[in-house]
């Protein structure tokens, strides 16, 4: 049977069977003679996967733990920096596991053990060693970037957006084979959307069966026709809201479908209908939803792409945001002015630790119990944090006024009192080349400050200087090609968006009308979105090679919609219009 169903042949030396204690020894015996195959106990791996899940999961799969745990001893982490560190994290330990996640559901408690271990090699203190400071939490490091964090992933999360790939098949292809599979078993008479874990469920249904809460929130229907559209409980309004169960209106509308609610002719929302069944704002969210007589089919899209199809980078993103909800771990600084200097990047993540008060100081350390003492290294300060550090430690001073910075810094002593805002501010405000030799220098006074504590080294500020300059411009000798590449598509959209915004038409870097070739025509084609009157314009122009006018039409369409769809509207109408 699934030799036929599958067009594969089945290789019986590579089989194996497995019995369950109801299975008598003289019956197994006898089938395993006949197939040829070997008796297993089931607790071997195919194509990687385990072949049966008992109850203790965590017993099941802590192999993955055991490969993460025997990669990490095998780096060496004196030979790597904070910014390889993050690479080899993102790279490496965090893909290890993805493979299992895009079938199974793995237990919560194995995933702490090892986002507790990838936190410990980020922190410098991996291997048999596992001493160190924890400066902040893997769900602190999880957030993204441009809010205060690191962007390393949050497992769970992951998990839950890789099976959630696995439900949007089921979803959306229902045709093929493992779809028709587990909708025979699971969800004869719904789809995936309102299925049910059902009686005594595999451990694969009830891993993608849990990723349903973040498809049903990805998800909203493309309207056709609109029949085989519940209108109770799916998401069809809007970009996804959905009439909920416990409205009013549920009872009476379980049996009816969006198509009822619309004018199959000229497919538009019969208002009437609509604004006498539900209340006025539900109402006009429905009248907002443009309906498209090109689209003639019911489909199922995914709303945080523009494509419309489901992928897992779109998933977790979604489901941190939304349905995890870290926004309280959020810092909304100037973040993104860190990442995007053009240094090396164990500079921007040293810059990175100030601004998140993780450097160790004399005095951050004494706050977390390490007993030394507070003193400034450089200048016998009684009280080393990051502010004296870097911009009250006379050497700090000297080297700012050295590097010509500290007509910037010093009036900003008298707004701030803290080395975050400081730093955020000088970003933020600065031109790049500055923003980068500040940040540079600011490793480099750090690096200045470790090797007089530890190798009793002094230097001056003319060579803390010398050294960040140096490495700046070293570093973009070595990545000269890529930067100028950024640099021409930098200097394009600036020219572009200069001679815009003075309505220029026919400066350099701006696309402008063209002449069509001899004997032919071109057609230009525009859409306006008028948001006060909930009106999409378009408007489209013949011109011939001379560049005269030669026909021209405009058209209106209500409500208003997204600005890709109003272009392509534009263009269809267009193509339409020249056609007849």
């Amino acid at each position: 049977m699934y030799e036929e169903a599958s067009g594969q042949a089945i290789s019986l030396p590579k089989s194996e069977i497995f019995y369950s204690r109801n299975v008598q020894q003289q019956t197994q015996n006898s089938i395993t003679n006949i197939l040829a195959v070997q008796a297993v106990l089931g607790t071997g791996k195919y194509l990687g996967l385990p072949s049966m899940v008992g109850r203790s999961k965590k017993a099941t799969f802590s192999f993955i733990k055991d490969r993460v745990w025997q990669r990490i001893n095998s780096w060496s982490s004196k030979c790597l920096s904070k910014a390889g560190r993050e690479v080899m994290i993102k790279s490496v330990l965090q893909s290890m596991p993805s493979y299992v996640m895009s079938i199974f559901r793995l237990p919560n408690n194995l995933l702490d053990e090892i986002e507790k271990m990838m936190n410990a090699f980020w922190w410098d203190h991996g291997g048999a060693n596992n001493k160190g400071m924890h400066w902040l939490s893997w769900d602190k490091l999880s957030v993204h970037k441009n809010h205060g964090g690191m962007g390393f992933k949050d497992l769970a999360a992951f998990n839950v957006a890789m099976l959630g790939k696995q439900g949007w098949k089921f979803q959306t292809e229902p045709d093929t084979l493992v779809a028709k599979v587990f909708k025979a078993k699971y969800f004869p008479h719904s789809n995936y959307l309102g299925s049910r874990l059902g009686h005594n469920p595999s451990f694969v249904w009830r891993s993608i069966f849990s990723a349903k809460v973040v498809v049903r929130h990805g998800t909203r229907w493309s309207i056709g026709d609109g029949f085989g559209i519940p209108i109770i409980g799916d998401p069809w309004i809007g970009t996804g809201l959905s009439i909920p169960v416990t409205s009013p209106v549920a009872t009476q509308l379980q049996r009816y479908s969006v198509g009822h609610l619309i004018h199959q002719g000229t497919k538009m929302w019969n208002e009437e209908v609509v604004r006498s069944i539900f209340e006025a704002e539900t109402a006009q969210q429905i009248l907002d939803k443009p309906l498209f007589p090109q689209v003639n089919v019911n489909r199922s899209v995914w709303k945080a792409k523009k494509n419309g199809h489901y992928s897992v980078r779109s998933a977790y993103r979604l489901c941190m945001e939304e349905i995890v909800d870290n926004s309280h771990m959020r810092k909304e600084e100037f973040w993104c002015g860190i990442w995007k200097l053009k240094i090396p990047p164990k500079i921007k993540n040293m810059v990175w630790r100030v601004c998140c008060e993780c450097l160790p100081t004399q005095v951050r350390l004494n706050r977390r119990g390490v007993n030394c003492p507070s003193s400034c290294v450089l200048c016998n300060d009684p009280h080393e944090d990051s502010y004296h550090m870097f911009f009250h430690c006379g050497t700090a001073v000297g080297v700012w006024r050295t590097a010509g910075l500290w007509h910037l810094i010093e009036p900003l002593l008298q707004r701030y009192d803290d080395a975050p805002e400081i730093i955020f501010h000088l970003l933020e405000n600065s031109v790049q080349v500055q923003a980068e030799l500040f940040a540079t220098l600011l490793w480099s006074i750090w690096k200045s400050r470790n090797l007089r504590l530890w190798q009793n080294v002094n230097e001056t500020n003319s060579n803390i200087v010398a050294r960040a300059k140096h490495l700046i411009e070293d570093w973009r000798f070595a990545n000269r090609k890529q930067l100028m590449r950024e640099s021409q598509q930098q200097n394009t959209a600036a020219v572009t968006l200069s001679y815009a915004q003075q309505g220029t038409v026919s400066r350099p870097g701006v696309c402008r009308w063209q002449r069509p070739a001899h004997g032919r025509f071109m057609c230009n084609i525009d859409a306006s979105f008028l948001v006060s009157t909930n009106k999409l314009g378009l408007g489209m122009c013949i011109r011939d090679e001379e560049g005269c006018f030669v026909l021209a039409k405009t058209m209106w369409f209500s409500p208003v919609c997204l600005v890709d769809i109003g272009e392509a509207l534009g263009l269809y109408h267009a193509v339409r219009w020249v056609h007849d």
